[in-house]
């Protein structure tokens, strides 16, 4: 049986594609998951991809893309503008399960969104501290979503992309307030919102 974790990044971000992560493992590293000796080692490498250093992801996400089934799905800030995030965020995690190379056979999802797929699932709070497979989709999908996040700071540098990702921290904030809004920035989000209705 493929079981198929599930988990996004960037839903709560003033700027950005919301990126979705589906992770199948290989047979041998269910059986390692299964066994008792390498439990502990194979759970620490597994882990919600928040407890990881920047260069702990990308070292795993490499791992992960290499060894497992791996499909990764994104929607633009123009999409979460016209549709919202949770339709964003559904879309993604299909297009991300459609891009595996084998049809799971049942998903295990981040949250409790309570999202509906042709397949039967579950979803599971703080999931990426819980399953491996949604830790493992957790790490990628950060991992995926940053990168992106870098290559748009070199176009839009005066944002500081590299470094905040597109979350709403002070300095994006500040960024945003003194010159304005780029491309990346969806409109539907607060702060933002307000400060174009004020214009």
């Amino acid at each position: 049986m493929y079981t198929c974790g599930l988990d996004e990044v960037g839903r709560g971000c003033l700027a950005g594609d919301v990126v979705a992560a589906a992770v199948i493992f290989p047979s041998r590293i269910q059986a390692l998951l299964k066994s008792d000796f390498p439990k502990e080692t194979m759970k620490s490498f597994f882990r919600d991809s928040k407890t990881l250093s920047e260069k702990q992801r990308k070292i795993r996400s490499k791992w992960i893309c290499h060894y497992c089934d791996v499909g990764i799905g994104k929607i633009s800030p123009l999409k979460i503008d016209i549709k919202g995030i949770k339709w964003a965020t559904h879309q993604a995690m299909k297009k991300a399960i459609r891009k595996l190379v084998r049809a799971p056979d049942f998903l295990k999802i981040d949250g409790n969104d309570g999202f509906s797929f042709s397949l039967p699932s579950e979803d599971i709070i703080r999931g990426d501290r819980k399953v491996a497979e949604i830790a493992a989709a957790s790490i990628v999908a950060k991992n995926f979503r940053d990168e992106i996040l870098k290559k748009a700071a070199k176009k839009y540098p005066l944002y500081g992309f590299e470094k905040h990702k597109g979350y709403g921290t002070a300095f994006h904030r500040s960024a945003i307030e003194q010159y304005g809004i780029c491309k990346l920035h969806r409109k539907s989000y607060e702060p933002i919102k307000s400060m174009l209705l004020s214009l």
